[in-house]
């Protein structure tokens, strides 16, 4: 089986409100797929505790927070350049039928 690489990564910080955008972290392109689908499984594993425990006792505030708002973002980014890849792929598909 061919193992499936992500093209055109999504980024998931960006800095410079002010004097224009910078992407600070993104998902590399080249990185396998299914590695950064358990990774943002892993996120949304550690999100899921972290809420499930604010729920059950305190409520999440301060670094708690953060740290679930940033490893949410990373698990979206993991999930949206999959999802683009895997859409890029489709469409590349398409094309070569259509071609044909």
């Amino acid at each position: 089986m061919t193992e499936l690489k992500i093209q055109g990564g999504a980024t998931f910080k960006q800095l410079g409100q002010l004097s224009g955008k910078t992407e600070l972290y993104r998902v590399n392109d080249g990185v396998n797929a299914a590695e950064a689908l358990q990774y943002a499984d892993d996120l949304f594993s550690s999100i899921e505790r972290a809420l499930y425990d604010a729920f059950m006792n305190d409520p999440l505030k301060g670094d708690p927070a953060v740290l679930a708002h940033h490893a949410m973002k990373s698990a979206r980014a993991v999930l949206h350049s999959v999802i683009g890849t895997l859409e890029d792929i489709q469409e590349q598909a398409i094309n070569e039928s259509a071609s044909h």
